[in-house]
């Protein structure tokens, strides 16, 4: 197994997205960076360097909407039309897509083609199946899934992003979660502060029951 590290080197892997102020600061540095280098033309520049052409561009998404996901969360979801944006410019720039496998292995080898990209998916959504394979196959695009195997084997909802997402979607409401802890907690959603507490103090007994009864 090649150490990542040494991957990276020739790699360019964009970092997983996490929600720490540090991670939002560098985010915003780099999108500031990339608005810079496309006003000034430095992209085209940079497609066609040598530097670029001897490196496997590796795109890590995660989900993509079904409906309003990508409202909730922007850094895990993106919406469909401007996932298939970004497939228009790589088929556009001429860009070489191909499985991870196979990228990292020409890659070592030395014979990696010009422009080369390769697409990864990761957690496995059911979104892939209904958003992203009809666009990577009208593409034909190949790419990556990496699956959480415990919700292979057991098919149930991740809990803390389904509970996430339901605080969200009743962002207008009052939850009452006496009936499911026995204690007296009511929480308004449309406060960001009340909403997090809600989640922390029912994060072990909610269930979907409830959190969708008005």
């Amino acid at each position: 197994m090649r150490c990542r590290s040494n991957i990276q080197k020739r790699c360019l892997i964009p970092a997983h997205s996490d929600k720490t102020g540090k991670s939002r600061m560098l985010k915003r540095l780099k999108q500031l960076i990339l608005t810079g280098v496309k006003a000034t033309g430095a992209y085209k520049i940079i497609q066609r360097s040598n530097w670029r052409q001897n490196r496997l561009l590796i795109l890590a998404y995660h989900g993509i909407s079904m409906e309003d996901e990508h409202l909730w969360d922007k850094e895990l979801f993106m919406p469909p039309n401007l996932f298939r944006e970004r497939m228009e410019l790589i088929k556009k720039w001429n860009c070489t897509v191909l499985p991870l496998g196979e990228a990292i292995e020409r890659l070592y080898a030395g014979d990696l083609p010009g422009n080369s990209v390769a697409l990864t998916f990761d957690d496995g959504y059911y979104n892939f199946y209904r958003a992203v394979h009809p666009i990577l196959k009208e593409f034909k695009f190949p790419s990556t899934l990496y699956l959480t195997t415990y919700h292979v084997e057991n098919n149930r909802p991740i809990k803390d992003a389904l509970v996430s997402y339901l605080l969200w979607k009743g962002r207008d409401k009052v939850i009452d979660l006496k009936p499911v802890t026995g204690i007296d907690m009511k929480f308004d959603l449309s406060n960001d502060g009340e909403k997090n507490a809600c989640f922390r103090n029912g994060d072990n007994t909610y269930s979907t029951k409830t959190l969708v009864t008005d």
